[in-house]
């Protein structure tokens, strides 16, 4: 498949970048040559023209310092290059190696080396994900086994020219698994550019089209936020309007997907781990996020921002302590979970279970009902209180704590998900607690200070899952009979 991204070649030659180049070309396919060249690098950050958005594929030289072979020198070399040319959230992308050292007849491996450090090296954002070799020495003036100048383009026979043009096309074929995620990126685009067309092709009629989508634009905002609107609120409205419109126009599923069950015998290393961190994808936003419904602070955080917001001087921390347990203790929250948990654990298990629940985290939850937050109308910012478990090298305490709450209703408890805390992968549960409860006055609580207290937030899925558990919770039916 084609991508919907930059093709970018990187050689420290424009004569060796030229070729590839003349293919893209003919094949009308968008791309960019960067010299990687220390001056040319600094030129571009300059002029501000850097990061390149949306790179998909890169056509990669290995020798980028001119020296006799590669060595760990062009490795670092690439990966200062593409450290800059990268936006922190490019994605992943596929690595052609494009070098006269692509095959030595086995010796050694030099594409391989290469994609390996760019993978330990970049950020997350910045990794490849797939690697697929183009020999250049098959192209260079010299011919084979030498590494020379690649031959131009124009001055090719046409069979060594249709030979680069097959070579190019088989390359730049994605494989399954880079297919299958730029595949729902790209309809993910196409979501977004159907929702942009249909806005304007509501307001075409308008003699002023600018001024027609902009009034289009704020009453779509002024809908979402209803009395609410201001220009502080605007923008936010208008994103969540916008954002909903995304789920229904993308297409529910990715034909490149068809092909995935090829990898259903393929065994990774510490899978159990790999399946916590998936976990933790799906149903977790990292930390500082925007506060809201859904956010999770940490309570001891949460109560001190609070502290902090009424006291005109930082509070003494028997301030923050006094202003804490006027609302609820720590201790009283552990004991909640203590109470119901330790005494249907076995009785060998239960010293041990104790020592989990007596070292996690208290946090909130904040469970104000989205539309009255969107629409500022809350007047009071509603929590439900729970923990943060952490069962790192626990097997019989998960067990004993998760069999313990299987029968306790008025308790719910997250999936099992990693943590990572210097660099210690850490397995991680949250349990909230309905019986406790707390509102406080939306104007008491200082909404920019709590994103410092934030410890992560649920996503979409697990969050509908738990209000509905709420909703019953609060709401369950009863009645007293002799």
């Amino acid at each position: 498949m084609r991508v919907n991204g930059t093709y970018l070649i990187l050689d420290d030659r424009n004569e060796d970048g030229e070729p590839i180049s003349a293919v893209l070309k003919e094949r009308c396919i968008p791309h960019l040559f960067f010299l990687a060249d220390e001056a040319n690098l600094l030129e571009k950050i300059e002029l501000n023209v850097l990061p390149i958005e949306k790179v998909k594929v890169v056509f990669q030289d290995i020798n980028l310092t001119g020296a006799q072979s590669p060595s760990r020198k062009d490795y670092d070399k690439a990966v200062e290059f593409l450290d800059r040319i990268l936006p922190d959230d490019n994605g992943p992308w596929l690595m052609i190696s494009w070098s006269t050292w692509s095959d030595d007849e086995g010796r050694t491996d030099y594409p391989r080396a290469l994609f390996e450090h760019l993978i330990n090296e970049l950020p997350d954002g910045k990794k490849p994900l797939t690697l697929k070799v183009l020999d250049k020495h098959q192209f260079t003036l010299g011919g084979a086994g030498t590494h020379t100048t690649v031959e131009a383009y124009e001055d090719m026979v046409k069979e060594r020219q249709i030979t680069l043009n097959e070579e190019i096309r088989s390359k730049v074929d994605l494989p399954v698994p880079l297919s299958t995620l730029l595949e729902w990126e790209l309809s993910v685009s196409g979501a977004v550019n159907e929702t942009l067309i249909e806005i304007q092709s509501i307001a075409n009629n308008h003699p002023n089209l600018e001024d027609a989508v902009g009034k289009l634009l704020y009453e779509l905002a002024k809908a979402e936020a209803e009395q609410a609107i201001s220009n502080e609120t605007c923008a936010s409205a208008l994103s969540r309007i916008l954002n909903s419109q995304l789920l229904s126009r993308i297409p529910m599923s990715i034909e490149s997907g068809s092909n995935l069950s090829d990898f259903d015998e393929v065994e990774l290393d510490n899978f159990d781990d790999w399946k916590l961190r998936i976990n933790k994808f799906l149903h977790f936003d990292n930390v500082h996020q925007e506060p809201g419904p859904g956010s999770l602070y940490s309570y001891k955080s949460f109560l001190d921002s609070i502290a902090s917001f009424h006291f005109v001087v930082p509070p003494s921390e028997s301030a923050s302590v006094r202003h804490r347990s006027e609302i609820v203790g720590e201790h009283l929250i552990r004991k909640s979970f203590k109470d119901t948990i330790v005494p249907k654990a076995k009785a060998s298990a239960r010293e041990s279970v104790t020592e989990i629940l007596d070292t996690s985290e208290c946090i909130v939850i904040d469970v104000t009902p989205p539309c009255d937050f969107a629409q500022n109308k809350a007047e009071w910012v509603k929590l439900c209180a729970g923990i943060i478990i952490d069962t790192t090298d626990k097997n019989s305490e998960l067990q004993a704590i998760e069999k313990s709450l299987s029968n306790a209703s008025s308790f719910w408890a997250s999936c099992n998900f990693s943590d990572a805390i210097e660099d210690r992968v850490l397995r991680k549960k949250v349990i909230f607690n309905s019986k406790i409860i707390f509102t406080l006055p939306s104007h008491e609580v200082p909404m920019a200070g709590l994103k410092q207290a934030s410890v992560f937030k649920l996503k979409e899925q697990i969050l509908r899952t738990f209000s509905q558990w709420l909703s019953y919770q609060l709401g369950r039916a009863g009645y007293t009979s002799m």
